[in-house]
């Protein structure tokens, strides 16, 4: 076959693949231009009838979506000629879906009503931070204690009242005075604050433990581990960091007076203790305050022989009831404050009396 000839086949079978494009190109265009023309109109209502804004209007199988105006309208054009699902979704309402038959006409006009409901979050700890860190994703092992659990534990001592989470215990000389271990370490190897502030002045003495009010607090959280870079030195085995009550608010509701009554009573040392709180807001402004009072008698154990009787090693040095472990503790706290749309602004008056015995190794009392 001449050279020629092979030219003319090659010519012609490009002309014809050509043919064959242009041919399924109209085509295509053809079918689009019948199929790609439909319009979806609507609007969105709540429960009760009026619109909502910023709902998401979605097709999924197209990858279609729009948002609804400040009338609760969308629109949606040039859809294909086919049956769609429609999903409608908005945070706090169920999502609702809408099937819809385009193959037999143009346009399409709906009316959708969602129905309200709850939203639930997972649990966000705070910890010495402006930010929120939730716990899956923190690199530090965070814990709390609040509520009820906080309140049923609550004691004279913050290393008592923290003893019931995994990994902390309590360095305790008598039932007035405790300070939190975490994961072995205590002392200047792990920090306590207060909303952020640290305490400085109770890491010097197995005697000394941290001045605050337990009640005023709303929970207590637990950093387990080295946190050194946010904290400082002193946090090397972790910190406890107490966060009060905030500043009570009307939110919308009335203006409102609200109180809590506390008791306790323990049969040992014959230790009692009360409380008060009372909290209310009004407008702009709110306030809440609480007492707090704490009077023990001497701690007892069980009666047994002692070491200056047996001379045997282990045995205990003082048993029956013990000297000098009585003590009062009385404090108290004030917040009044303003907020709304200007800010907040807030005072706060914070007082904290304690007055201890303790047994020394020779029987005395100290000091």
């Amino acid at each position: 076959m001449s050279l020629h000839i092979k030219r003319i086949l090659l010519y012609a079978t490009a002309f014809v693949l050509l043919l064959g494009l242009l041919s399924a190109h109209r085509a295509i265009a053809a079918t689009n231009s019948g199929l790609s023309d439909r319009t979806v109109k609507g609007v969105v209502i709540d429960e009760n009838g009026a619109p909502l804004a910023n709902v998401t209007i979605t097709i999924p199988s197209h990858d279609r979506a729009v948002r609804t105006d400040r009338d609760g309208e969308f629109v949606l054009r040039n859809l294909p000629g086919s049956r769609l699902r429609v999903e409608v979704s908005y945070v706090g309402y169920t999502t609702s879906l809408v099937e819809l038959d385009l193959t037999n006409q143009r346009d399409e006009s709906i009316r959708v009503q969602l129905e309200p409901r709850a939203v639930r979050i997972r649990q966000i700890t705070v910890t010495g931070s402006p930010t929120t860190y939730d716990p899956l994703t923190s690199p530090q092992d965070i814990q709390s204690v609040s509520g009820h659990q906080l309140m049923s534990n609550e004691t004279a001592a913050l290393g008592k009242v923290l003893e019931s989470l995994p990994g902390v215990s309590n360095i305790s000389t008598g039932p007035q005075a405790g300070k939190p271990v975490i994961r072995g370490l205590s002392g200047n190897r792990i920090r306590v604050m207060k909303d952020g502030v640290p305490m400085e002045h109770y890491q010097f003495s197995f005697r000394h433990q941290p001045v605050l009010n337990v009640s005023q607090a709303e929970r207590v959280e637990v950093v387990q581990g080295t946190a050194s870079i946010l904290y400082g030195s002193d946090a090397l085995g972790g910190v406890a960091n107490v966060i009060t009550k905030s500043l009570p608010g009307t939110g919308s509701r009335q203006a409102y007076l609200n109180g809590v009554l506390k008791g306790q009573y323990f049969t040992n040392n014959r230790e009692w203790a009360g409380g008060i709180e009372l909290e209310g807001a009004s407008g702009v402004f709110g306030c809440r305050l609480g007492l707090t009072g704490r009077q023990a008698d001497d701690f007892r154990t069980a009666e047994a022989a002692t070491f200056a009787e047996t001379g045997r090693p282990g045995d205990p040095k003082f048993t029956g009831e013990l000297p000098f472990t009585n003590f009062d503790q009385y404090s108290g706290f004030v917040l009044v404050g303003a907020s709304g749309s200007f800010g907040s602004i807030q005072a706060i008056y914070d007082s904290y009396d304690s007055e201890q015995n303790y047994l020394l190794g020779n029987g005395n009392p100290i000091g």
